[in-house]
């Protein structure tokens, strides 16, 4: 595992993810915007998961902790963040689709993984 990079990547994903998926959300209104916003952070994870795997051997157990760091990384910065604008900075914390969305970059990491690692047979 590249802790180091894992983190920046992680990172990444989280502020591309909030600024793409805000742009693309307001442009395409209201009723459409949860399903923007997990269609492009599904995309970006998938984009810089793959980035990840270029300096790291490709599967499952790497997807997962790089999905792991991804979302603990998500958690703090998007805490930092309710911190600044909200009176309870936890808030976020006690919605369960919060939790959703952090399994939800767990999983795929670890799809990506076991996808870009396995072996071709010829």
């Amino acid at each position: 595992m590249d802790l180091k990079r894992a983190i920046i990547l992680g990172a990444l994903v989280y502020i591309l993810s909030l600024v793409v998926a805000g742009v693309l959300g307001v442009l395409a209104g209201p009723a459409l915007f949860p399903a923007v916003a997990v269609a492009v952070t599904i995309v970006i994870l998938v984009l810089l998961t793959l980035q990840y795997f270029k300096k790291v051997k490709p599967n499952a157990k790497e997807g997962f902790l790089f999905g792991l760091v991804a979302g603990i990384v998500g958690i703090v910065i998007d805490t930092i963040i309710m911190a600044a604008i909200a009176p309870n900075p936890f808030q976020n914390l006690a919605n369960p689709v919060f939790y959703g969305a952090v399994l939800m970059v767990i999983i795929i990491a670890v799809i990506v993984g076991a996808i870009k690692g396995r072996k071709i047979k010829a």
